[in-house]
């Protein structure tokens, strides 16, 4: 019987980082040290999607668990490097081996992406098929960007302002409002997200000019004097997301140092039910308490947006990949947690003013590099492989590179 002494994918890009319709080459990599009989050495390129969680219903003896599961396929390439003809029989020589490869990828795919009960995933099984013995399998996974250019989405270059009030109620006590102003500032484009947020114990009349400042905002959305309005901010890994916080504490409560957050929403599709799953990406909390009655400001802050997967919009049909900036503060004492959503667009190119049009990056020293993930590898695995021995694989390590702009 022959032997295999190692077994290797390698692919020609040293970051593993393809486009979709970029054409992938590589070779396969082995060793022979003992003349070994075969039927074929293929290899697969595959790219898939998966969503896997499991619910507890009821208890008691009642209790049961049930598994939601999802499944779509982008591509599924398969290539005989070498492989007997007929009837006749075909035997591996002593020796090293290398069959090169190319493979051409869809022009139409998501951007890989890990999450603890859900996975994009693109990867590569080579397999030396051995007649009555168990087959030699190698695997290597890659990563695929699908491009979201922030340019080409119109309303993330203009300006958005919105004014909001809320109430916080206990009863007929009633204290004196905690009115918080947030400036969040695109870091290449002038211009602003700009809230301001009344908080009362109770006051009827605050409800009153929340039904007044809706109704004037309708009539000027009606004249189309904010048709040009957008409804959330851009931004690529590596860029920091700037804000300015003031916080007018009138009341008799001190606030907690207010914690922003970068936060990504996970839609995840089963066939039979859906679910919705948030993890921060990034969190800043900020320096100081607000003493009561004390108004504190908070000028320039800068909260770093890291190596994550882009925001989806639609491209895969069981998992959609969302974004929101979230400033949460909160009084001393008893209380209700109060956070401040606004979404945000995570894309792979960043905004440039008109002037830059024609040369992406001349409006800073932005290097763009390919950083991993900070998230690690989905656990739950769907192989192509269901017998013989696995030689080489990243399965468990892997993890997708995105674009991470340096000295933005």
């Amino acid at each position: 019987m022959g032997k295999v002494d190692f077994m290797s994918l390698n692919l020609n890009k040293q970051n593993a980082v393809y486009f979709p319709g970029e054409t992938l080459t590589g070779s396969v990599n082995y060793k022979i040290s003992e003349r070994l009989k075969i039927n074929k050495v293929k290899l697969i390129a595959i790219g898939e999607g998966c969503v896997r969680w499991t619910e507890t219903h009821g208890s008691g003896k009642d209790r049961s668990t049930r598994t939601y599961t999802g499944y779509e396929k982008y591509f599924f390439i398969e290539i005989n490097l070498v492989a007997k003809q007929s009837n006749n029989d075909l035997y591996l020589e002593c020796g090293e081996y290398a069959h090169p490869f190319q493979i051409l990828l869809p022009p139409m795919l998501p951007t890989s992406f890990e999450h603890y009960d859900a996975s994009i995933r693109y990867k590569l099984v080579a397999t030396i098929d051995i007649p009555w013995a168990f087959d030699k399998h190698s695997t290597r996974t890659f990563t695929v960007l699908s491009q979201n250019d922030l340019n080409k989405n119109v309303g993330l270059k203009q300006p958005y302002v919105m004014n909001e009030s809320k109430t916080l109620c206990c009863l007929c006590c009633q204290s004196d409002p905690i009115t918080v102003t947030l400036t969040l500032k695109q870091s290449k484009c002038m211009h602003y997200f700009y809230f301001s947020f009344s908080f009362f114990k109770f006051c009827f009349l605050d409800s009153i000019s929340s039904l007044i400042e809706l109704v004037i905002l309708f009539y000027f959305f009606k004249n189309n004097f904010l048709c040009d309005l957008c409804w959330a901010a851009g931004f690529v890994p590596g860029e920091a997301i700037c804000f300015d916080l003031v916080v007018d504490n009138k009341s008799n409560r001190d606030i907690k140092p207010p914690l922003a957050s970068l936060v990504q929403c996970v839609r995840l599709q089963a066939t039979t039910k859906s679910k919705t799953t948030f993890r921060k990406v990034a969190t800043f909390e900020l320096p100081n308490r607000i003493q009561e009655r004390m108004c504190e400001k908070f000028d320039n802050m800068k909260l770093l947006v890291p190596p994550i997967c882009s925001s989806s919009f639609g491209t895969s049909r069981i998992i959609d990949i969302s974004y929101y900036f979230d400033l949460n503060f909160d009084a001393s004492g008893p209380s209700i947690s109060t956070d401040l959503k606004i979404p945000v667009v995570i894309g792979t190119m960043p905004l440039r003013s008109s002037q830059d049009d024609s040369h992406p990056q001349s409006s800073s020293h932005a290097i763009l590099t390919y950083e991993a993930s900070i998230f690690d590898a989905n656990q739950f695995k769907q192989e192509l492989i269901d017998k013989g021995e696995i030689m080489q694989s990243d399965a468990d390590t892997y993890k997708p590179f995105y674009p991470y702009y340096k000295n933005f």
